[in-house]
């Protein structure tokens, strides 16, 4: 599978359990993230896998998982929810994300409008297979104390998701680089 690239973003949905609440309050993203899910079939044209163009919710799970819903869209997107924070899942690897510029430029305007659809303050770009997923969507833990967290293990964020830097790139050739990238939500309306 690889390490997927992902963000942590502070949410603002009252009730994430509420489907049809937060399906609609996705909406908005469809046009970014079937851009994404467009640009994946074009690098695979022999396979277009991703066909989706909606936002679907896991079915309702029996007590105690009930708490969980997991959010499936376009382009290989999947959210999940914690209290105060929610993680959001791309099918690009890390790596790719970091290294090559098509697949970022086209992954980043997606995640910028999902965490604007979710009323996020923050985006905290990392790559996934982390305990911090699971410290923010299970645990609680708020945005603060995950990016006190990253900032602890892999110190400060790199200075910008536009522009990431050589050394990322070239270590990104032979492994999965611990870095990180924070950055205010740019708002679109």
């Amino acid at each position: 599978m690889g390490t997927r690239a992902n963000i942590l973003v502070d949410h603002k949905v009252p009730d994430h359990l509420d489907r049809p609440a937060v399906i609609s309050r996705l909406a908005p993203t469809l046009t970014a993230t079937i851009a994404v899910r467009d640009y994946w079939n074009s690098t695979h044209p022999e396979d277009p896998g991703d066909r989706s163009d909606c936002w679907t919710a896991s079915p309702q799970a029996p007590p105690p998982h009930q708490k969980f819903v997991l959010y499936d869209g376009p382009g290989g997107f999947l959210i999940n929810f914690g209290p105060k924070v929610a993680n959001v899942r791309a099918s690009a690897r890390w790596r790719g994300f970091l290294s090559i510029e098509p697949a970022r430029r086209v992954h980043l305007p997606a995640f910028r409008r999902i965490a604007e659809a979710l009323g996020a303050s923050r985006i905290a770009y990392l790559p996934d297979d982390d305990p911090l997923e699971f410290a923010a969507t299970i645990d609680g833990a708020s945005l603060d104390d995950c990016i006190a967290e990253m900032g602890r293990r892999w110190g400060p964020p790199q200075a910008s998701i536009e522009m990431i830097a050589p050394e990322v790139i070239q270590a990104a050739e032979y492994r999965v680089p611990s870095v990180w990238f924070l950055e205010d939500v740019p708002r679109t309306v």
